[in-house]
Parts: structure tokens; sequence; C-alpha cells
């Protein structure tokens, strides 16, 4: 048994956190008249503030701090015109095509349709493909500009 007497820290343990609690305390708190009666007012000062009603406020505290917190300004929405993007990238596909069409012509033989209609697949799936890289592309570039 401890010969002076618990701490705060150490009675409000024994009330609060009973099953926690180091044996040592609860022996000293057994055999300690003062330490018991610190335990007795924890315990009815607990069961006080339990049994208070919650306090029923007659104004609307949210409302008066959003009142108090600064406007924010929204900033106008910049808008990317993707076109120039989407002609660009055509167009260096279109002057590859066009310089290498003699080499590209031996490499297929652009006989028979099903070789057009792969390619015009291909093209398609590309174009789709560019396009929607330029829709991610813009949608990153307006939240940084929205962040800042």
């Amino acid at each position: 048994m401890k010969k002076e007497h618990l701490k705060e820290n150490e009675i409000q343990e024994y009330v609060f956190d009973f099953r926690n609690c180091n044996y040592s305390i609860i022996q000293h708190i057994d055999n300690c008249n003062t330490c018991k009666k610190a335990v007795t007012d924890y315990t009815l000062l607990s069961e006080g503030i339990k049994t208070q009603p919650e306090p029923l406020l007659e104004y609307d505290l949210a409302e008066m701090v959003m009142a108090k917190l600064p406007a924010v300004e929204k900033k106008p929405k910049r808008e990317y015109n993707s076109s120039g993007l989407v002609a660009l990238i055509l167009g260096i596909i279109g002057a590859t095509i066009y310089l290498f069409k003699n080499n590209i012509s031996t490499l297929v033989k652009l006989n028979d349709i099903a070789t057009y209609l792969i390619i015009s697949i291909g093209a398609i799936i590309a174009v789709l493909w560019i396009a929607d890289i330029v829709k991610s592309h813009n949608k990153k570039i307006n939240s940084i500009y929205l962040q800042h």
C-alpha cells in the first residue's frame, strides 16, 4: 500500500475505468478514508453530470458560425478549347500516312474491303481514344485551376 495519497488521475482511473485499474490503487482506496472520500465525490459528480438535461440553445449556432465565416469567392470555370489539339493530332496522323503511303501500301495490300474496314475501325478507335485523353486532360487542368 502507498503511504501517500493517490493522485487525481489515479482516483479518476478507479472511478471511470475500474476494470483496467492497478491492483495497488484498489488496495490503497480500500484502506484510505481520504481517497475513499475523493472516490465518492467523483462518483457523485459523475452521476450529477449524467442526470443533467441536454442544454437547449435558443438560437442556431451553426447559422451564426457560418455567417461569420468569410465568403468563398468562386472563380469562373475556365474552358479550354480542345478542338485545336484534336486537329493537331489528326494532322500529324494524316501527314504520317501521306509521307509513308508508299511504304504502308507495300506492307499492307489495300485490295480487299476487310483491310479498309480494319483500318477504318482502328482510325475511329484512335480518334475516340484521343478525344477521351483530351477530355481527361481538360478535367485535370480545370481542377488545378479551381484549386488556386
